[in-house]
């Protein structure tokens, strides 16, 4: 199931800074996926969507391995 927040509730949600949710997306060089994790606006104030518990998973398994090392 696919659960999309705007930007703002995404960060709550994954506990992390609206900078370092951007360092995530692949625009940006991460490993979150334009068009599966993530989905941009229509134009360019629109926000970021954000499908959370997928990103989530992501994030804590990268995290994680970061951590590890």
């Amino acid at each position: 199931m696919i659960t999309l927040f705007l930007t703002s509730n995404s960060v709550r949600y994954l506990g992390i800074s609206n900078d370092f949710l951007k360092i995530l997306l692949e625009s940006h060089g991460g490993f979150l996926i334009q068009g599966e994790d993530y989905f941009l606006g229509v134009s360019l104030p629109d926000y970021i969507s954000c499908d959370v518990n997928k990103s989530l998973k992501k994030t804590t398994i990268k995290v994680g391995s970061i951590e590890q090392a």
